[in-house]
């Protein structure tokens, strides 16, 4: 609770949303943190697209976004986050942190092969 409340006069700077592939990790951090999790809506269109709306207002706040990755849903989860991201920058956030438990890849540290990527 510490590091949520470093550099909040209270509690109402802060902001807690979750992407669609750990709200029942954001609800257990909320309840531990004091704070009500915060509406995030992810619309869908009909070509497989969709786009994240922010329905808390995020200005001058420090927002949380709890988002995980898995090799299944790699690819939709990253762009899920990079738009929850994009959204509460051009909402005024005053502090974005990313907070993933498992990131996909992470434990791609050994070379194989030459010309091979290390994360």
């Amino acid at each position: 609770m510490l590091i949520v409340q470093k550099g909040c006069k209270n509690m109402n700077e802060v902001k807690i949303f979750s992407g669609s592939s750990s709200r029942l990790l954001a609800e257990k951090i909320c309840q531990q943190v004091g704070v009500s999790p915060s509406p995030l809506k992810i619309k869908p269109y009909a070509n497989g697209c969709f786009e994240v709306i922010l329905q808390d207002n995020v200005k001058d706040c420090k927002v949380f976004l709890i988002q995980t990755s898995v090799p299944q849903t790699l690819h939709r989860d990253l762009w899920e986050l990079l738009q929850i991201v994009n959204a509460a920058q051009k909402n005024g956030a005053k502090e974005i942190i990313a907070v993933m438990p498992y990131v996909s890849y992470a434990r791609s540290d050994k070379i194989y092969a030459p010309g091979m990527t290390v994360c």
